[in-house]
């Protein structure tokens, strides 16, 4: 691990009081608050502090309006006969963090059948949304794994449609079962549908691994991980595998130890990857910074490394190239040769 400043140090050692279920008052100063921003904790936070509440009255306000948002593009869904489940956002606050308050979303995310993806956007364009991501329209279905949707003519917030829990080349699930399989969640003005908790761990994971790590998503896998029993253990780790997802479970709760002190159910060191390919991501791992502030150079070599972290061996060489090419300056070039060749043999 990277060395770690006084105030670095404080902050882990309070959120490790606090996934060990002791949180106590935290001390904020100008260096702490700053901390606090940059790992997006700074409602967390106010939940145990003093003189706060300016920022939980904020933060309820924002929960509110992502659950109101949600429940309504979730009826705009039904009555187009999509069934869908919430990911992240108000449900996995209120369920595993404690307080719908404590984690406060920036957009909606949703998840939906890959079948049911056309459908889905049609219902949602014409409410109002309209596409908002920096991929191409036709990229996005075959070759991501969700769209941005904004709404130009309100301030209501941004949209993520998924269909499907990574890129398609790391990782493997049926996304119709989690859908049905998913259950309702109190919320703060009535329940939200969302996936079964070992989704939940799975789907946190991979969004962990995902953003390289940072606090925040660590902790919505430490959240929901001791929140676990004996049964949904299994089960977690027996759709890791079948999702072949594995290291990605395996490295985010090897990191959850590591940060905040929270060991691990014993089945999870069944996904362990092999000593070599376990020697490479633990060095990468080592040198991420724990609260914030990943370089330029350390994105880039994640690309290559995010595969060896998340997928599977035989999924190993697919992932690579999935994670090389996913980017939207590359699906931009090829946008605009495809275009440029199209228009070219028209004229001809």
């Amino acid at each position: 691990m990277i060395a770690l400043s006084i105030t670095q140090r404080c902050l882990l050692d309070w959120l490790a009081e606090v996934v060990a279920g002791r949180p106590a008052p935290i001390e904020v100063d100008s260096d702490m608050a700053h901390l606090l921003r940059v790992a997006r904790l700074s409602e967390l936070a106010a939940l145990h502090s003093r003189d706060n509440d300016s920022v939980l009255r904020d933060s309820f306000v924002r929960s509110a309006a992502i659950e109101r948002e949600s429940r309504r593009c979730l009826g705009l869904l039904a009555a187009a006969d999509v069934p869908a489940v919430t990911l992240k956002g108000p449900a996995l606050a209120a369920r595993f963090w404690g307080d719908a308050a404590a984690r406060v979303s920036m957009d909606i995310d949703l998840i939906v059948a890959p079948t049911h993806v056309r459908p889905a956007l049609v219902a949602l364009e014409a409410a109002g949304f309209a596409p908002a991501g920096v991929f191409p329209g036709w990229y996005e279905p075959r070759w991501h794994y969700h769209a941005v949707l904004g709404d130009p003519s309100s301030i209501r917030p941004s949209l993520e449609l998924h269909w499907g829990i990574a890129r398609p080349g790391l990782a493997r699930a049926d996304i119709a079962a989690i859908i049905a399989g998913g259950e309702a969640v109190p919320c703060l003005f009535g329940d939200l549908p969302a996936p079964t908790p070992p989704w939940q761990l799975l789907i946190a994971a991979l969004h962990a691994t995902r953003h390289l790590y940072p606090l925040r998503e660590l902790l919505d896998v430490a959240f929901i991980a001791r929140a676990l029993g004996d049964r949904e253990w299994s089960i977690a780790v027996r759709e890791a595998r079948r999702a072949a997802v594995g290291p990605s479970l395996y490295y985010s709760l090897s990191l959850v130890e590591d940060r905040f002190g929270l060991r691990p159910h014993h089945l999870v060191r069944e996904l362990r990857p092999s000593r070599a390919r376990d020697a490479i991501v633990g060095r990468y791992l080592a040198g991420l910074p724990v609260t914030g502030g990943v370089r330029k150079a350390t994105l880039r070599l994640g690309k290559a490394v995010t595969p060896l972290s998340s997928s599977s061996l035989s999924r190993l060489p697919a992932g690579l190239a999935w994670s090389l090419s996913d980017h939207p300056h590359l699906a931009g070039w090829l946008d605009r040769t495809l275009r440029r060749r199209g228009s070219g043999a028209g004229g001809a």
